[in-house]
């Protein structure tokens, strides 16, 4: 057998339908004819047989007369079981009574006390009196008996006089519960009346008759239907898998065309994204380079054509300034060979165990200007590359002055103070934060989002875009954190930084 070969009989109705045709790609039996019909027409023959049946034995039951046993034990057994639920719930014995003898069509419903005496009666002429004879000696026996037997006092319902004395009535007594009984009394003719059914048959029978005769009708009908379904659901399937291979290959052209189309969008994008870094950084150069680059053109040639007719004070502040000129082009520039070292990989940061006192040490005589926490604070020992993550903190505090503070301080914290804006590198689970504080202007709410991108800069701002992703590249590096919080009042950077999880260890 072939791969991919499904053996299945042939059409026996037309063998040369599918000549020619490769044996996999003919509909197999499951194909031709769908159980569906077969279910239906036996699930109709089944209804068919079992409504049919209920209608004969429904009209034999009915044609059975009914013995007075079974009537009373049926009818006065339940009226004794509803008057004891009525009477637990506390409704009206009077209202009880006309209720089943409403419910049961009977001529009178009592019930009777434990001596005898009437104490609910639909013939309230009868309240207060009491049963004699046979009746009687039922009560006293606490037993259910039945008796045709003439009245001795009239029957009346709402002082209306419904029978005389004398008039033969069949009285059933029940026992109640509570030492009770409950009387319920019939007109013979009426009881003879429904002991003699109809034997005639009944028009829901004729009607379930009609109805499994349709059913099986119906059922026939299907399973000649089902010879046509076999010869049209071959010709669907060999269809269905004729548009199932169409439709396959199309979707795999659409796969293609989008995944074509992906890659144009992303390749334009990227193109996109390379001139507009590319033209700002000629703009960066032309401007941030070019202008302390003039600046110490400009002094250096003051100096060597006019020394003589300077002053001593003149002289000195020209030379301040070409060296604070000559400063920042040196930072700009080795700012840009560190973020090329590190976007190349040729930047290899060794995390290794250090204090407190060592990094504020580091600071200190980095970065004097700003204010530090007290020496005389214990820090817990940090896994960071030292030198690294002092250059990252004196960067964030120069990227604060540069944009508009005035003061800023560096502190330590246990624990993350607030609720980031922004947050760049992956946040230590067990890590002790610096918190850069300035008291700036505040970040713009639009550009929050931009402030860790390569040549991102707010307005006409200094520098050369690059400090906040320099720090973003750095704090990667040793496994660390910066989280943004800005306001109005001034800004707060975190940097977290890992716990060296050794000392954690001995510590503990």
């Amino acid at each position: 057998m072939s791969l991919g070969q499904v053996d299945g009989p042939e059409d026996s109705e037309s063998p040369g339908r599918y000549m020619g045709m490769p044996k996999w790609d003919r509909p197999i039996a499951a194909d031709r004819a769908s159980p569906l019909w077969t279910a239906t027409a036996a699930l109709a023959a089944v209804l068919a047989l079992a409504v049919g049946g209920w209608a004969i034995f429904d009209q034999y039951a009915a044609s059975r007369p009914v013995g007075e046993g079974e009537l009373f034990l049926t009818e006065v057994s339940g009226a004794a079981e509803f008057y004891a639920n009525a009477a637990a719930s506390g409704h009206d014995p009077a209202l009880t009574v006309r209720s089943i003898r409403n419910d049961l069509k009977v001529e009178a419903v009592s019930v009777l006390g434990a001596d005898g005496s009437f104490v609910a009666s639909t013939s309230s002429n009868r309240l207060g009196q009491k049963v004699d004879g046979f009746l009687a000696g039922a009560l006293e026996n606490f037993a259910f008996g039945a008796i045709a037997q003439p009245v001795m006092q009239p029957i009346e319902l709402d002082g209306v006089e419904q029978w005389e004395p004398g008039d033969v009535l069949y009285r059933v007594i029940t026992p109640l519960s509570d030492n009770g009984a409950l009387l319920v009394e019939y007109d013979i003719s009426a009881l003879l009346a429904r002991r003699a059914r109809q034997a005639a048959v009944q028009p829901l029978h004729l009607a379930a008759g009609a109805f499994s005769i349709v059913l099986l009708a119906g059922a026939a009908l299907l399973l000649i239907g089902r010879q046509g379904a076999q010869r049209r659901a071959v010709q669907s399937a060999v269809e269905r898998r004729y548009l199932k291979e169409r439709s396959a290959e199309l979707a795999e052209h659409n796969r293609d065309l989008e995944k074509a189309r992906t890659d144009a969008v992303r390749a334009l994008a990227l193109a996109e994204e390379t001139n507009r870094v590319r033209s700002e950084f000629v703009l960066m150069i032309n401007h941030e380079l070019r202008t302390p680059l003039t600046s110490v053109v400009t002094g250096t040639e003051l100096l060597a054509g006019a020394w003589e007719q300077l002053g001593v004070e003149e002289r000195q502040r020209i030379l301040s300034d070409v060296v604070s000129d000559g400063r920042r082009l040196k930072d700009l520039i080795t700012q840009m060979l560190v973020v090329a070292r590190i976007e190349n990989r040729s930047l290899q940061y060794e995390l290794r165990p250090v204090s407190g006192d060592a990094l504020h040490l580091r600071l200190q005589a980095m970065s004097p200007r700003t204010d530090l926490w007290h020496a005389d604070v214990r820090l817990p020992s940090l896994l960071s590359d030292v030198d690294t993550l002092s250059a990252l903190l004196v960067s964030l505090s120069d990227n604060a002055r540069t944009h508009g503070a005035t003061v800023v301080e560096i502190s330590p914290s246990e624990g993350l103070p607030f609720e980031p804006l922004i947050e760049v590198g992956h946040r230590p689970p067990a890590a002790a934060y610096f918190l850069v504080r300035d008291n700036g202007p505040g970040i713009e709410a639009e550009f929050i989002p931009h402030i860790f991108e390569k040549f991102e800069k707010r307005g006409t701002a200094s520098g050369t875009g690059l400090g906040l992703y320099l720090a973003k590249l750095m704090v990667e590096g040793i496994d660390g954190s910066i989280s943004v919080d800005t306001g109005p009042n001034g800004t707060t950077m975190a940097v977290g930084v890992p716990l060296n999880a050794r000392a954690l260890r001995v510590a503990s």
